[in-house]
């Protein structure tokens, strides 16, 4: 599986008001930052060209999991055996 990272998931203005929210509720935390996440599984054995091009399109670079660990308190993501419109188009591209 290689495990990509993308462009900010909230712009300044939500994150500012999500971290208000949170304050609000009393919560005692805060979002530093929000990052979109690619997961993309793969069959076989993927070169380096393969691997760029792939990044290329999901617009991600290629992160090492250590990073994100140290990062990332809580991954939000769709439910198991979830196939979305947005991720079968995807692999529809991707093949292609």
């Amino acid at each position: 599986m290689i495990v990509l990272s993308g462009a900010s998931a909230l712009s300044p203005f939500r994150l500012d008001r999500l971290n208000a929210a949170l304050a609000d509720a009393g919560t005692g935390s805060s979002v530093e930052r929000a990052d979109w996440l690619y997961f993309v599984d793969i069959e076989g054995a993927v070169d380096a060209a393969a691997r760029s091009r792939i990044g290329g399109i999901l617009d991600g670079r290629e992160s090492a999991h250590g990073d994100i660990a140290e990062l990332a308190l809580m991954y939000v993501v769709p439910s198991l055996g979830t196939i979305s419109p947005w991720s079968s188009k995807a692999t529809d591209i991707l093949r292609g």
